[in-house]
């Protein structure tokens, strides 16, 4: 997977009400594709990441990663809670993602890190690591 891009900073939320978008639009893939992803809370809010300093939280797949990461910006989607609570915190949630060739190799990355990690956020067919 890519590096670790910062998507919605601790404060980028609450600028949203003077009409800022919730998330960094210029740190979103420049490509729509297949692929899949990792979530995951930086325990600093300082401006360069270090994968030490990064919790990965939540996998995933997407058939256009660009769109979903948007999703999750805009709204939270189905993390809505769970992005509220970090940001109380004052901390950014940060994505990589690996482009594949099908939705089908997405869903097989996806199962795979399933598999091997236990990730907080995700329900279902998790790791017991």
């Amino acid at each position: 997977m890519m590096h670790m891009q910062k998507l919605i900073g601790g404060s980028d939320w609450k600028e949203h009400s003077s009409g800022a978008e919730r998330y960094r639009t210029q740190n979103l893939p420049n490509r729509t594709s297949p692929g899949a992803y990792e979530l995951g809370i930086a325990t600093s809010a300082s401006r360069k990441l270090h994968s030490a300093s990064v919790i990965p939280v939540y996998t995933g797949q997407a058939n256009n990663v660009r769109a979903r990461l948007q999703s999750y910006g805009r709204s939270g989607a189905h993390l809505a809670t769970l992005f509220a609570d970090v940001f109380t915190r004052g901390l950014p949630i940060v994505y990589r993602w690996a482009p594949m060739e099908s939705k089908e190799a997405a869903q097989r990355m996806e199962a795979e890190l399933l598999d091997s990690y236990d990730y907080a956020w995700n329900k279902r067919n998790n790791g017991d690591h």
